[in-house]
């Protein structure tokens, strides 16, 4: 496995479900989930020279949770992880460097999300961080970024939704499912009480939504078909049992 492969799966491997955060950590959280998935490069200028287009046809930003991935085709240029202060303005960011280019370095810059629109500025050297969007010094990278979506995944299925499931005894089960963004992928805490009891990591292909699970005393996988923004209809099964498929429903609490 090469570096940066083995670099991403440290990641995801050793990831824990995150802790309920702070309250002054909230608002992080909600933009970390705005940024969640790939952005593509509509422009890039450095020290006042615009990248030829073809330059950035296939360069993308990857956020993953709080790790960054800087692509080229498929080809990783950059991994590290980013943090952000939103009581700046304009928002600063802190991007981290684990491997690639700059490795070890902490890249100074500034932020502005607006829609679908993410414009990044850094200061490569990491001496100075920009306090405008552009790039007048040779070491400043300004650039402006478009998220990339798919038609079939139009409808945001990320929010809190009561759990309703039958399981192999034909006994009620009754959780709440936080749905969130990870990346292009999706993380699911299911509660009961207050208390985590199951994680899952899911993707979805339009209508259909996937998920595996797991407890620590089992687990298991979930197909859901979205029916509405606001509701999931799904079968489970688990890893252990004698393979006999369990009905769950997901019904959209608050986005």
């Amino acid at each position: 496995m090469g570096t940066y492969a083995t670099l991403l799966a440290s990641f995801l491997l050793f990831a824990q479900p995150p802790d309920v955060p702070a309250p002054q950590d909230q608002t992080v959280k909600d933009e970390l989930q705005r940024l969640q998935g790939g952005w593509q490069f509509e422009s890039m200028e450095q020290g006042g020279k615009q990248f030829a287009p073809g330059v950035l046809k296939d360069r993308v930003f990857f956020v993953g949770r709080d790790i960054f991935v800087l692509r080229q085709g498929r080809i990783n240029e950059q991994i590290g992880q980013l943090k952000l202060d939103l009581k700046k303005s304009p928002h600063t960011i802190n991007t981290i460097v684990k491997e690639g280019d700059h490795k070890d370095e902490v890249l100074l810059g500034i932020y502005n999300l607006d829609g679908d629109t993410l414009k990044l500025c850094l200061d490569l050297k990491g001496d100075n961080r920009p306090r405008e969007f552009k790039s007048d010094s040779e070491s400043v990278m300004y650039a402006v970024c478009k998220r990339i979506k798919t038609k079939k995944d139009a409808d945001d299925i990320t929010g809190t939704y009561k759990a309703e499931a039958i399981d192999l005894d034909g006994r009620s089960i009754i959780a709440e499912a936080q749905i969130e963004r990870v990346g292009d992928a999706y993380q699911v805490i299911y509660s009961k009480n207050g208390v985590p009891a199951y994680v899952g990591i899911g993707i979805r292909d339009g209508k259909s939504f996937c998920l595996s699970w797991v407890t620590n005393s089992q687990a298991g996988a979930t197909l859901y078909q979205i029916e509405s923004k606001d509701r999931m209809v799904g079968h489970y099964v688990q890893l252990a049992g004698p393979g006999i498929l369990c009905e769950e429903t997901l019904t959209r609490t608050e986005e």
